[in-house]
């Protein structure tokens, strides 16, 4: 689901700002979305509806990036027909 909800925005979002930069900010919170799964799992505190959130957390960002991946690397891998 969240892939139908962020994507039509985030294809608007690759063609207006820096991919790269898209792509970095997107590395670095699905970093964070790990560590914190990671940490609540070690305290023992991750439950069902933590586990949830947070795999909604990561669908969303991935849905949100997907559109620069495929914009940056259509930049630097050119077909030659």
């Amino acid at each position: 689901m969240p892939v139908l909800a962020v994507f039509p925005f985030a294809g608007v979002a690759a063609n207006r700002w820096n991919r790269l930069r898209l792509l970095q900010a997107s590395q670095a919170l699905t970093a964070l979305n790990t560590i914190l799964m990671a940490t609540l799992l070690a305290s023992d505190r991750l439950g069902l509806t933590a586990l949830i959130v947070l795999i909604a957390v990561q669908g969303t960002l991935t849905a949100a990036v997907q559109p620069s991946r495929f914009r940056w690397s259509n930049s630097w891998c050119r077909a030659t027909i």
